[in-house]
């Protein structure tokens, strides 16, 4: 069993890592969904930012589901959508793009969130998923 993180730096660790027993316990215990933490320099690291860049689907719906703020920035500008866009991790991007993420936030760049085909977000229609926009 995991022991509880004890501090936000902890709780985003374990956000990072996917350990999702020990995120439950962090917010069972009164711990806040949005705990930030510092990172390289950089404030205001989530748990949702941490387990989107580390692709852990779970733990970012455990975290959204318990009422992260899914388009919070860090001090650089950086989202949790910017995380897991940058690492290639499709689902958690659409995860957070249901759940309401801004998609045009800029960071300290001026950059979005990279979005598959050609720069845009995905538009679904209709119950399949299925991407409407037509092929080039």
């Amino acid at each position: 069993m995991v022991g509880s993180p004890r501090s936000s730096d902890a709780a985003v660790l374990a956000a990072e890592r996917g350990e999702e027993e020990a995120v439950l316990e962090w917010l069972d215990s009164g711990g806040r969904a949005d705990a930030t933490c510092e990172r390289g320099g950089v404030n205001g690291v989530t748990l949702l930012m941490g387990a989107a860049r580390k692709g852990h689907e779970r733990v970012a719906a455990l975290l959204l589901q318990r009422g992260a703020e899914v388009s919070l920035q860090r001090s650089d500008g950086g989202t949790a959508l910017v995380a897991a866009a940058n690492q290639g991790h499709e689902r958690v991007v659409e995860l957070l793009i249901r759940h309401g993420a801004e998609i045009n936030l800029l960071d300290s760049n001026g950059y979005t969130a990279p979005m598959p085909r050609g720069g845009d977000a995905p538009v679904r229609d209709g119950a399949d998923g299925a991407d409407s926009r037509s092929a080039d």
